[in-house]
């Protein structure tokens, strides 16, 4: 099996790694100024393991690395996988793209409400796999860590499995990949139901954690907590509405005192420092974010639905 992934960040390499464990032939693809580096070889610091070999470094070769769409065309894919943020989807180098990839499953892990409709606009819905990312991955070391030489550095959460959604024989064979690969994967046709219902709650509690100072210890003090709550409500209704489902009745469950006693258990099951990782990570796709609340604004607005709080929240 051929697979092709755009982009070798965090997501891409640690999914890069697992597809080619299962035995597929892997291929990134970078921008130029990325290539050399991409072809000495990558690091990385797959965190499910003991702690006494934890942080040690894994040499991750044996993989091409493209840079152009021309290049892309001169090979056949099996699936080719879109690794890069949702503000990156809007540049004209993905139809470029597409129109070299044949009849490949393209598999896209964006979380955006119109991540779908672009793709769509550009690719036919029955090669077109979603994905929802459930590991947490950076470039290592955050402070303190004791990283021998730099890589990246992820973790699948306990009982976590990445789930994919479309047509059925294409949809299995993304997750046969990623199983033969050691990684946990599942077909579940809810995908874009939980993409759209996780991202509205995560959004706006990220955004209110920057305006706290990327400081956890502040934001379960502050009131920013119940403004971020009450924000995802807004953004719940307005992604259900959008996608054409009812807003979810769990969505009364996003209240300010289940969000501090998740962020008071997370850092006894994490192996990283959560707030740490928070800052860096979120910083990094700040774009992402505040274009993922202005997305919720317009599409208020066109549906009639109120977005008071998540004004307020973006507003700072």
């Amino acid at each position: 099996m051929r697979i092709l992934l755009v982009g070798a960040g965090a997501v891409g390499q640690a999914y890069g790694r697992h597809l080619q464990l299962g035995g597929a032939r892997v291929s990134f693809l970078v921008r130029e100024q990325y290539a050399e580096a991409c072809r000495a070889g990558l690091t990385l610091y797959p965190l499910n393991r003991a702690k006494a070999i934890r942080w040690q470094p894994v040499p991750f070769t044996g993989f091409g690395v493209l840079i152009r769409a021309d290049e892309v065309a001169t090979d056949t894919w099996d699936q080719v996988w879109l690794c890069v943020s949702s503000p990156a989807l809007q540049g004209p180098w993905l139809h470029e793209l597409l129109l070299a990839i044949g009849n490949a499953t393209l598999v896209f892990l964006q979380p955006g409400l119109r991540d779908r409709d672009i793709i769509l606009e550009h690719w036919p819905a029955e090669r077109l796999v979603q994905g929802l990312i459930t590991l947490l991955s950076y470039q290592a070391p955050l402070p303190g860590e004791p990283v021998p030489q730099p890589g990246v550095a992820y973790f699948f959460p306990p009982l976590s499995a990445t789930p994919f959604a479309g047509p059925r024989d294409r949809t299995q064979a993304v997750v046969d990949a990623l199983r033969a690969g050691g990684c946990r994967a599942k077909v579940n046709p809810h995908v874009r139901k939980h993409a759209a219902i996780g991202s509205a709650v995560l959004i706006p509690h990220v955004r209110a954690l920057e305006t706290a100072g990327w400081s956890l210890q502040a934001l379960r003090k502050s009131p920013l907590l119940t403004l971020a709550a009450r924000a995802s409500h807004e953004a719940m209704t307005i992604a259900a509405r959008y996608n054409g489902f009812p807003p979810p009745a769990a969505r009364h469950a996003v209240h300010p005192w289940l969000t501090q006693f998740v962020l008071g258990v997370a850092p006894h099951v994490l192996p990283f420092d959560l707030e740490t990782y928070l800052r860096y990570h979120f910083t990094k796709v700040g774009e992402q974010t505040s274009a993922a609340m202005a997305v919720y604004m317009e599409l208020g607005t066109a549906l009639g639905l109120p977005y008071t709080h998540l004004e307020r929240l973006l507003r700072g």
